[in-house]
């Protein structure tokens, strides 16, 4: 089950435990696209039950490299440059187009 948590916009915070559902995949990920488009950058926060043999990093790379939306447009070479590298170092798979 995951819960979405009250946060500040520019933060996702989510709670997981039991079993996850389509559902609940679908509603982080449509949390982080939410947050990106609201703000330059995004914080997360993520509560995970020790049952789940889940880790923090691994749950960012799932839900990084699962949004598949633009992160900014119209922006400079050394920007979009800067951008992606942050983006990389995160675990996220980038393309500049």
């Amino acid at each position: 089950m995951l819960e979405i948590l009250d946060s500040p916009k520019h933060v996702v915070a989510l709670k997981l435990s039991g079993e996850m559902t389509a559902d609940d995949v679908t509603r982080s990920y449509k949390a982080v696209e939410d947050a990106l488009k609201a703000n330059d950058r995004i914080s997360f926060f993520a509560e995970v039950d020790p049952s789940m043999e889940l880790t923090f990093q691994g749950l960012l790379k799932d839900l990084v490299e699962g949004v598949p939306s633009k992160v900014k447009e119209g922006v400079s070479k050394e920007e979009a440059d800067k951008i992606k590298k942050e983006l990389e170092e995160a675990g996220a798979t980038v393309s500049i187009k």
